[in-house]
């Protein structure tokens, strides 16, 4: 229930990427998948900002990985390193 902004700081320009998307997992099971098209590109930054909606689907009591994976103009095809993070509770459930 949350909004949280997840940011990735890239060695190049984020206008040499043609396609990608960042997944969310948990318990090797993807919760959230976002496209490219739906991140804030800059410079050398990709940035998506969640919704409440989406942060409500992840299960508090597992820890979240989140990877992004890209595919350059060129054709080369990159991925992250894949972050772990606490997925902390919220004491009143739902969207405000």
């Amino acid at each position: 229930g949350t909004t949280p902004t997840l940011n990735f700081i890239l060695p190049f320009a984020v206008n040499t990427i043609e396609a990608g998307y960042i997944s969310l997992v948990q318990n090797r099971e993807t919760v959230i998948e976002k496209s490219i098209s739906e991140c804030e590109l800059e410079e050398k930054t990709i940035r998506l900002k969640l919704s409440q909606t989406d942060t409500l689907q992840l299960d508090d009591h597992t820890a979240t990985e989140i990877q992004l994976r890209i595919r350059l103009t060129d054709g080369t095809a990159l991925a992250s390193k894949i972050f772990t993070v606490s997925t902390e509770r919220i004491l009143r459930d739902g969207v405000i």
